[in-house]
């Protein structure tokens, strides 16, 4: 799979795949300076993607050590998207990414290598075959999900989203001037 062209960045198009809703396309960055993966709170909003609570909330800091003008993550959420062949389903932390929809960081890259994908660095291209059993297909239990979050507490005393320019940062600080709509503006008003 070739990567969304771009000439300082590695983006693939991904699936967000859904039993009740219509699938939804959408990049995802390659970032090997991030710890996690995570989903920007727009797109969330967006799309309908349902929330869950974090026990505790996660400080974020950027790659040269201070804190993320997005503030604490406080929600994640836990989808089931399709890249190349391969289906996945997978924890991403809900955060305001400026202009980026999916970061995908060091967990998926380490997952998606030791289970047979391919990363080639110098041509911006990926490939992740379908695993060749299905049942290693299947989403994860809450108990996986809830050992990844134990996990990523545990073993992370901070976890880095890396702003790797200034439009980033630009764009970033615009959307935090955005104000969010309340319940009555998103929801039509037949179902108040």
């Amino acid at each position: 799979m070739k990567a969304v062209e771009s000439s300082h960045e590695f983006k693939i198009p991904i699936t967000l795949l859904s039993r009740t809703r219509a699938n939804v396309a959408a990049e995802a960055l390659i970032d090997t300076g991030s710890q996690a993966t995570f989903i920007d709170e727009r797109f969330v909003n967006h799309h309908q993607i349902t929330r869950r609570k974090l026990s505790r909330p996660i400080n974020l800091w950027t790659v040269d050590g201070s804190a993320s003008r997005a503030g604490a993550i406080t929600e994640f959420c836990v989808l089931r998207i399709k890249i190349d062949q391969r289906t996945l389903t997978r924890k991403f932390n809900i955060t305001r990414l400026g202009k980026d929809d999916i970061i995908l960081g060091l967990p998926f890259i380490d997952l998606i290598d030791s289970t047979g994908g391919t990363f080639h660095w110098n041509k911006r291209t990926i490939s992740v075959p379908a695993l060749p059993d299905p049942a290693l297909e299947k989403p994860p239990s809450y108990f996986d999900v809830w050992t990844d979050l134990w996990s990523q507490h545990a073993s992370l005393p901070r976890e880095f989203l890396k702003t790797s320019n200034k439009a980033q940062e630009f764009a970033l600080e615009k959307s935090l001037q955005i104000k969010s709509k309340t319940f009555e503006e998103l929801v039509p008003e037949r179902f108040h």
